[in-house]
């Protein structure tokens, strides 16, 4: 499995644009997530990824435009954010 396209879509966003399954995308997303970790035990700057995935085509088979697309994908990114620093304030505390 090998990204199609890679490519900063603004400030701090990336987007990976890939023929893959769904197993595939969480695989790179793990692989990703276990390089960042990686890198941050050896560095005093540490990186955090949030991840918003999106399929081309949906469970029912239908297809979505790419604002669509990129929609869903965002919204899902959101949420992962959230839940990063929902858990992180609460390890703090």
């Amino acid at each position: 499995m090998s990204p199609t396209i890679f490519s900063r879509i603004g400030g701090d966003e990336f987007v990976v644009i890939l023929d893959s399954n769904p197993e595939q995308m969480e695989k790179l997303e793990e692989e990703l997530k276990s390089r960042i970790e990686e890198y941050n035990s050896k560095e005093t700057y540490a990186l955090s990824m949030a991840v918003g995935k999106a399929r081309l085509n949906d469970s029912d088979g239908s297809k979505g435009s790419i604002s669509d697309w990129k929609m869903n994908a965002d919204m899902e990114m959101y949420r992962a954010k959230d839940n990063f620093y929902k858990e992180n304030r609460r390890s703090r505390v």
